[in-house]
């Protein structure tokens, strides 16, 4: 994995490389659970066009048919995306981003698709997670909704907070707020309502969604 002092030369003030530094320890962990655990969630197929700067190598494994499949094993690249960009980003969907989210997105680039409840962000899809789960109607109650929870139908939404450094994680049934944003109905009261509790903070929630998975592997023998 990357050293933190190796990473990106653009200077970020203080606060933004702490908690960058926090969510690259949790990745690189996760990582390299991964690779002894299921490496499929590493790995891509060989057809796949994938940049070379991602790669690590290529693998064959047979199927229960007998096949022979070849994947090729990714790895985490650094992000280069600047400040401009997340500024322009914030100018077009109207909201300052958390800083969490911030030092998430000018962390890693990775390939986790996008069932995988990360939000996506790789050079080719620079902070995709946002556009993919944006909602401004729920910005408008204090919600940011950041990424999906595809095998349950909802989205992740970071709750904006006063000091902007620990804000929570919620979880709303996708129906439910297509519901409030097509009737332009809902109250404060609604979406908190709708809003069901994930995790205290943004580390809590990247901790349940690798790591924690990971345990749920081990345990049910996956």
């Amino acid at each position: 994995m990357l050293g933190k002092s190796e990473f990106r030369g653009e200077q970020m003030n203080d606060i933004i490389t702490e908690h960058r530094n926090k969510i690259m320890d949790i990745l690189d962990k996760f990582y390299e659970i991964l690779k002894v655990y299921n490496k499929r969630w590493i790995q891509v197929f060989v057809e796949e066009e994938i940049p070379n700067k991602f790669l690590t190598g290529e693998i064959e494994e047979e199927n229960w048919k007998g096949t022979i499949l070849k994947f090729k094993t990714w790895k985490y690249i650094p992000s280069d995306i600047t400040e401009n960009e997340i500024l322009e980003l914030e100018n077009t969907i109207g909201t300052k981003l958390p800083i969490p989210l911030k030092a998430y997105y000018t962390s890693y680039f990775h390939l986790f698709d996008w069932q995988r409840n990360f939000s996506q962000n790789s050079p080719e899809h620079r902070m995709e997670g946002i556009w993919t789960a944006y909602n401004k109607y729920m910005i408008s109650f204090g919600y940011l909704p950041f990424s999906w929870d595809t095998e349950n139908g909802c989205l992740f939404c970071i709750k904006f907070d006063a000091d902007n450094n620990d804000c929570g994680i919620y979880k709303i049934d996708h129906e439910e707020m297509f519901d409030f944003d097509y009737h332009k109905n809902a109250t404060q009261n609604k979406v908190d309502f709708a809003m069901k509790f994930f995790s205290n903070n943004f580390y809590d929630y990247l901790e349940k969604i690798t790591i924690g998975q990971i345990k749920d592997f081990i345990r049910l023998g996956i």
